[in-house]
This record gives C-alpha cells, sequence and structure tokens, in this order.
C-alpha cells in the first residue's frame, strides 16, 4: 500500500477529481502519507488500511487488493470526499503475483515486489 500511495499515477487512476489543482493536491498529500507510513503506530496503519481496502481476494497465484477511491479521498481531505469525481462505484485493484514453494514441511508464500504491473480498475 505504500508504494501505492508514492505512485502519483496509482492516486491520480483512482481519484479523478474535476479540479486538476485539488487533485495534485490529493497526490502530494498521498505521497506524505506514503513517506510517513513506516513512522505511523501500528493502529493508525490499521485503520488507514481499513478505510482504503474493501477486500482482499488471497489466490493461489497472485493476491487482489481491491481500494475504494471514495475511502482515498476521505482519507486525504475530508473535503474531497464530497467532490464530485469520476470514480464513484469504481474500485482500484492491485494484484500482486505470488508462488507457492514448498520448504520441509511447509509451504511459503512468496510475494512479488511490483503491484502496480498488473493494477487495473473495475467498474460497479
Amino acid at each position: 500500500m505504500r508504494q501505492w500511495l508514492l505512485d502519483p499515477g496509482s492516486i491520480y487512476s483512482a481519484i479523478r477529481l474535476v479540479n486538476a489543482s485539488a487533485q495534485r493536491w490529493l497526490v502530494a498529500r498521498a505521497r506524505e502519507l506514503g513517506n510517513s507510513w513506516p513512522g505511523l503506530p501500528a493502529t493508525r496503519q490499521r485503520a488507514l488500511l481499513t478505510a482504503l481496502i474493501e477486500r482482499i481476494d488471497v489466490g493461489t497465484n497472485r493476491i487482489d487488493i481491491h481500494i475504494r477511491p471514495t475511502g482515498l479521498g476521505a482519507l486525504l481531505d475530508p473535503a474531497a470526499a464530497l467532490s464530485p469525481n469520476a470514480t464513484d462505484g469504481e474500485t482500484q485493484t492491485l494484484s500482486v503475483l505470488v508462488k507457492l514453494r514448498r520448504c520441509g514441511r511447509e509451504i511459503r508464500m512468496l510475494v512479488g515486489t511490483d503491484p502496480f504491473a498488473t493494477a487495473k480498475r473495475r467498474e460497479g
């Protein structure tokens, strides 16, 4: 999630406000949040993730993280949550590739490093 917050293209894609300067401001706020993420208490990180993530689907070869654009707008700027935007009803999906590897008696899940390679938008 931190990588996603630091990527301006992801934030532009998730929240497309009518006002371009407001959108640039939200991208800057997302970058600030991403930069401060490691220093945030675990309870604050959990609250932010709860606001952002609609659901997580775990499959045998990938993990899909479905993000609420309205949750992102409300998180970065409560006033922006009330502004009209083009993403109402859409969910941003980050897909992270994973591999299952047997290691002795256990199976480990190896997580890919580039969730933006398969990011996609779903309407509905």
